[in-house]
């Protein structure tokens, strides 16, 4: 018998077939369920065509446009990922530049903690406290004060609207998106910021200087929080509205795919192509995710490279 001459050569192939296998095990998911997506949505891409995109949604009549729910998706997302960055970066400065010891790995653990949050806590208090309050000292005297402004145009009639969702989703994201900047902050070289401290810089001039060297994990960030918001689906149900109403005005209730899966799905077997709608409403949703979760990892990569070298 031939003895084993290289130490833990055989843990070394274990460990190469166990990723293997976890490699080929991601990606059978991913494509098993592009596969479910499509075959199940097939039938009404054939059938609706391009009323699928229309703006009227009658399964009653046989209508089911997907614009609206399309439309209120981005527009959450569009209002929400904004406020995101106003918060995020402040605290990512915050914890790493001015915290310091004890408090700042307290406040990282905070971060961490509530970045994993079950999104039903934060969803239900913002129905039962947060969306009459906002109303009430948000909303109301936006409109009143800015109602020449189309996006506080119209006046609130309830708390549950797409601003309301907007915010709330905002609050739920900051820990997600501070912990992803933050890492990418503490990636950069202690040679560099040594060198700008060296050249005379105050640590509001180094901060800013650091922001920059990480602008691609920013924009990393900022594509993986879209897609978190995009698919989020138990606030939106609970504070977006879920009327089908197109507005440019962010006071009315609207509602976004995830809410639309979520509120017809009951009835798919009474309607022939609802089944069939829902399913490509989540194709289009597992698209919009997947190119912005790959634009992400590529991004990442990047500054990879750039903390390397």
């Amino acid at each position: 018998m031939v003895p084993d001459l290289v130490p833990g050569r055989n843990s070394s192939t274990l460990y190469n077939v166990l990723v293997g296998l976890n490699i080929f095990f991601v990606l059978t998911i991913l494509l098993l369920t592009l596969y479910v997506l499509i075959s199940k949505s097939s039938t009404s891409i054939f059938a609706v065509n391009i009323s699928l995109f229309s703006n009227k949604w009658s399964p009653e009549n046989g209508e089911y446009g997907l614009l609206i729910p399309l439309v209120g998706s981005l527009l959450v997302s569009t209002l929400a990922i904004p406020i995101v960055l106003i918060f995020s970066i402040p605290l990512v400065i915050a914890i790493v530049e001015y915290a310091r010891g004890s408090l700042s790995r307290i406040l990282d653990v905070i971060v961490d903690l509530t970045a994993g949050l079950p999104t039903i806590i934060i969803a239900y208090i913002g129905l039962a406290f947060l969306s009459n309050w906002l109303k009430n000292w948000v909303e109301e005297p936006l409109n009143r004060f800015l109602n020449f402004i189309p996006l506080f145009s119209c006046k609130p009639l309830a708390g549950q609207n797409i601003g309301t969702a907007a915010l709330i989703l905002a609050i739920s994201t900051v820990p997600f998106t501070t912990a992803l900047i933050r890492e990418a902050y503490k990636m950069i070289p202690r040679s560099l910021v040594e060198a700008l401290y060296s050249i005379g810089l105050y640590k509001e001039e180094v901060a800013y200087m650091k922001i920059s060297m990480i602008k691609p994990a920013i924009v990393s960030a900022i594509l993986f929080s879209t897609s978190r918001v995009l698919t989020e689906t138990t606030i939106v149900s609970l504070l977006a509205g879920n009327q089908f109403v197109m507005s440019s005005c962010i006071f009315t209730p609207m509602i976004t795919i995830p809410s639309l899966i979520v509120n017809n799905y009951g009835y798919s077997t009474i309607y022939p192509l609802l089944d069939s709608v829902l399913f490509t409403s989540a194709l289009i949703l597992y698209t919009i995710s997947l190119a912005l979760n790959f634009a992400g990892l590529y991004l990442n990569k990047k500054l990879e490279v750039i903390a390397g070298g």
